[in-house]
């Protein structure tokens, strides 16, 4: 898709399928044929004429998406705020204040649960196709998407970036509209840190229990650099949510909650989605909805999160005070995902 002349005739297609003869014309002194187009899912070929055969979308269709997932939004944050008293019970011990609570929520509610345990559920339940092709040992599903002018993704909390860290795991959690994010493990993605992120976690967890005395100096210095520790009357704090293998109950329970609600909101808004959204570009292509259901459910849950935060029952990555403005980093165990 790098390629101008693939580019080219992907968007030509898209706009109305064409020829073979013509497809091939279009690639003529390229580095690939429509033999090669279709060995990697971008095209199929009917009745002499070549069709889209994956996930590009026009500036239009992602507004129709923004726009429905908007709206349905609401409801599934509803069901979740519905169930608000019991998530807060069960996030009782993960912080000391309230604050710290939500921020752990952000990452339990909208990353753990919303996003990997929604992913999850759409397909296993047969809402979303994940890979569209595979191999011997290999599987992805190729994505395309038309520049789109208006179309803001502040505030739509659906992105995860990830580093093992030995027995722990580097997560932030929030919006597109944050990159790059400075924080781990985004800033170990193209330099390699001063200190090992196992090393980095250990420390962390020693200094959220209270010992500082062993500490490197020098890797205090960093953290706090980053702002994920800070000095308050000459005491070493955590600044990030940090979640133990402990938390293995309350984490449970709380995802256990959002994927009720994710199983009922399913049931009654699924099949009015699909309808309402067939005659996106690859649907006229013939693409199944559960393969173009990848976008649509992350602009859903996205929109969720958003409704969450402003009902404060996570937290506010753009609030005034925040230290991570459009996402939130946490440190968490993990054995806490199944």
């Amino acid at each position: 898709l790098a390629n101008p002349a693939v580019r080219s005739l992907i968007v030509d297609i898209a706009a109305s399928p064409t020829t073979i003869e013509a497809a091939r014309d279009g690639l003529v002194g390229g580095p690939y044929d429509i033999e090669d187009l279709v060995r990697i899912g971008l095209l199929s070929v009917e009745d002499g004429r070549a069709r889209l055969a994956f996930n590009y979308l026009s500036a239009g269709d992602q507004r129709r998406i923004a726009a429905r997932a908007a709206e349905d939004a609401r409801d599934l944050a509803q069901r979740i705020i519905g169930q608000r008293g019991a998530i807060e019970r069960a996030a009782e011990d993960l912080a000391a204040t309230p604050e710290d609570r939500r921020r752990a929520l952000f990452f339990i509610l909208g990353c753990m649960a919303l996003d990997w345990e929604g992913l999850a559920f759409t397909e296993e339940h047969g809402y979303r196709i994940g890979a569209t092709v595979t191999g011997d040992g290999f599987a992805y599903t190729p994505w395309m998407k038309e520049d789109a002018s208006g179309i803001s993704r502040r505030g739509l909390y659906w992105g995860s970036h990830n580093a093992a860290a030995g027995a722990f795991t580097f997560t932030t959690f929030g919006d597109h509209h944050s990159l790059p994010r400075r924080a781990l493990p985004d800033l170990a993605f193209n330099k390699e840190p001063p200190f090992a992120l196992s090393a980095l976690a250990d420390a962390l967890v020693r200094l959220r229990e209270g010992s500082d005395a062993t500490q490197d100096d020098s890797m205090v210095s960093y953290l706090t650099d980053l702002e994920y520790v800070q000095r308050e009357r000459g005491q070493l704090t955590v600044a990030i949510p940090i979640l133990s293998a402990d938390a293995d109950a309350a984490v449970t329970e709380i995802v256990g909650l959002v994927r009720n609600a994710i199983d009922a909101w399913h049931t009654d808004r699924y099949s009015a989605i699909a309808k309402e959204l067939a005659d996106l570009t690859p649907g006229r292509h013939g693409v199944p909805f559960a393969v173009v259901y990848t976008e649509v459910w992350h602009y859903v849950f996205g929109y969720t999160n958003l409704y969450l935060s402003e009902a404060r029952l996570v937290a506010d990555p753009y609030a005034p005070d925040s230290r991570f403005p459009g996402f939130v980093p946490v440190l968490w165990h993990s054995s806490l995902r199944r």
